[in-house]
């Protein structure tokens, strides 16, 4: 795409395991609400209850059309184990037409 803006965000959501991070992507996945999920062990450290607090998180990152992050957020409050987890959107401003297309056509409208 050659404009600035497009209409895809990545999303990004902290997972307590790797089989949490992939029941939400598989259940996205097939609802067409998002076009790709990758997986990323990671390491978070965080504020918690006044504290200083640390652990072994799967970041998942997401791949999306805007419209969909409210009903991305509402599967995922469904589904995740934590009582406060952070669902992050950034826009991405910059998509090969290859991919735009792919992201258009496996997302649903």
């Amino acid at each position: 795409m050659e404009n600035n803006k497009t209409p895809f965000v990545m999303l990004m959501v902290t997972c307590g395991s790797v089989d949490e991070a992939e029941t939400i992507a598989r259940q996205l996945l097939t609802a067409q609400l998002i076009a790709c999920a990758k997986r990323i062990p990671i390491q978070a450290m965080f504020l918690w209850r006044g504290a200083v607090d640390q652990a072994q998180e799967v970041l998942l990152c997401m791949e999306t059309v805007q419209d969909h992050c409210t009903a991305i957020d509402a599967t995922i409050r469904t589904i995740h184990s934590y009582d406060t987890y952070v669902l992050v959107g950034i826009p991405i401003i910059y998509v090969s037409d290859q991919a735009a297309r792919w992201l258009q056509e496996s997302v649903k409208r």
